[in-house]
């Protein structure tokens, strides 16, 4: 049906965006109605998932302004026959070893584990993101004005 559309409308992406976010589905909540029960196969609601390391990753460098400079950082010189990572690949590297589970396990657990609130608090390489374009931005800023700049940045709506 969506294949359809999208050649009907001369591949409009915008149509075929607007289409699917009008449905139902797309507009169902993860809250159940008063006195439901959660059952997965009737897909009454959202089902929670945690962000995976990627996406962790990837929106970390998108609150905290650092995404162009990571993604456009070069490796120092390598060492004859390697290649080093380059600053990208590294921090891939240290989200997966605090966020990732193990291997071929699923991840549906939505409780947070020790090993990620560590890194989210100690890691050298996010107390150096957390000090860099959004905490110039914020630092000139009155305190209401910073408040609501960082809920923009990290949660991406207005403060309530």
């Amino acid at each position: 049906l969506l294949a359809r559309h999208l050649a009907e409308s001369k591949f409009d992406v915008r149509s075929l965006i607007r289409e699917i976010a009008l449905t139902d589905a797309y507009q169902r909540s993860s809250r159940l109605p008063e006195g439901g029960k959660h059952d997965p196969a009737g897909f009454r609601t959202m089902l929670e998932k945690r962000l995976s390391a990627e996406q962790m990753l990837a929106a970390t460098l998108e609150a905290t302004g650092m995404r162009e400079s990571v993604e456009a950082s070069r490796p120092a010189t390598p060492e004859k026959g390697k290649r080093p990572p380059t600053a990208l690949e590294s921090a891939r590297l240290k989200f997966r070893r605090a966020f990732a589970g193990p291997p071929r396990e699923p991840e549906d657990d939505l409780a947070p584990e020790l090993r990620g609130a560590l890194f989210w608090l100690n890691d050298p390489l996010i107390q150096e993101w957390l000090s860099g374009p959004m905490a110039l931005r914020v630092s000139k800023l009155s305190e209401a004005e910073a408040a609501e700049e960082l809920y923009l940045s990290v949660l991406t709506r207005f403060p309530e």
